[in-house]
């Protein structure tokens, strides 16, 4: 039913952003990321400056590993929506995903800047740090995301294994094993 609602909107009006938009998304969620990538090029191609539509075309891009490409459509969500701390978040996987981790850090930390209340920033931001063996600077931020009282225990693992490896980093091999435990057990 939702389908032929944003077909209809569309044979009435081919030029209908919005119904465009639905129409990409819906295909999206369909599985059929060719077709969602051409609506919602569509769209933008008739009113450049939607930040959401970016955002759903650089997502369904990263999703289908076209990171660079991405890149761009989380670029042009920026520059409607500077500081954008899920665009940031986004700009920082994508790097990190073809390899950049400078420019990951410098996203991930932008994005902490944007809304310094995010747990998730704290967490991308730290398992990055983690990842580059820069252990001290990864532990005082992970520590600081798991005192936010994270609520899905998804997370709180996730933070918890980001920790035990800063640990493990500085030869803390007991308090990174309590932690690795500890995120088995969340889970």
């Amino acid at each position: 039913q939702a389908e032929a609602a944003g077909l209809r909107a569309l044979a009435l009006a081919s030029d209908d952003v919005d119904a465009l938009q639905f129409m990409g998304l819906l295909r999206q969620v369909q599985g059929r990321a060719g077709e969602a990538e051409q609506f919602y090029r569509r769209s933008l191609a008739i009113v450049p400056a939607q930040p959401g539509v970016h955002f759903n075309l650089g997502m369904l891009l990263y999703g289908r590993a076209k990171y660079r490409d991405a890149l761009a459509a989380f670029a042009d969500v920026l520059k409607v929506k500077p500081g954008d701390c899920d665009t940031l978040l986004m700009c920082g996987h994508s790097h990190q995903a073809i390899g950049n981790a400078a420019a990951a850090e410098q996203a991930f930390r932008q994005a902490l800047d944007a809304q310094p209340g995010s747990i998730m920033a704290r967490q991308c931001l730290g398992g990055l740090l983690a990842d580059q063996g820069r252990g001290e600077e990864a532990e005082r931020l992970l520590r600081e995301a798991l005192a936010m009282n994270p609520r899905e225990r998804r997370q709180i693992a996730t933070l918890q294994q980001f920790l035990g490896v800063a640990l493990k980093q500085q030869r803390r091999s007991n308090e990174a094993l309590q932690l690795f435990d500890a995120a088995q057990k969340t889970l």
